[in-house]
């Protein structure tokens, strides 16, 4: 796969979390996705074991993700790419809507996490999501002090 196709993959991957951001509907979600996609989520306290979702999972999680927090930024700060692979650092803040690990709503949440992702070929075009991995490192509260990880 050439330099562009990585590139353009990685843009796509930057509109997802894009898309996340700006509260798109779950359909307008699932455009982003293989139909046979897997997200796969590594343990952390909110998250107490490595957890694989399909499709529908993924969107049922973002309707109820949406009523947890009530705004949320992404923050790409590297990325690599090869092929269908690549890689992302990623910066995360949310403003909570409820309670979260003895945060009160309204609290700002921090995260540090690494995404790699692998895209489905097709035909020199920038494809759909077939998998996500997603590592949660650090997370912090508004003072700077580790929630969980």
């Amino acid at each position: 796969m050439s330099e562009d196709m990585s590139t353009a993959n990685v843009e796509v991957a930057v509109a997802y979390l894009q898309s996340i951001e700006n509260r798109v509907s779950e359909e307008e979600l699932a455009r982003f996705f293989a139909p046979d996609v897997v997200l796969e989520q590594f343990f952390n306290r909110l998250v107490p074991k490595t957890v694989q979702s399909t499709l529908a999972d993924v969107l049922r999680e973002s309707a109820q993700g949406k009523k947890s927090v009530s705004h949320q930024k992404y923050e790409v700060h590297n990325r690599v790419a090869s092929g269908d692979w690549e890689a992302l650092q990623v910066k995360w803040e949310g403003i909570l809507a409820i309670p979260v690990a003895g945060l009160a709503a309204g609290s700002a949440m921090r995260a540090w996490f690494a995404m790699f992702l692998q895209h489905e070929g097709r035909n020199h075009s920038p494809g759909k999501l077939r998998l996500l991995r997603s590592v949660v490192s650090l997370t912090q509260d508004d003072h700077g002090h580790e929630v969980w990880s």
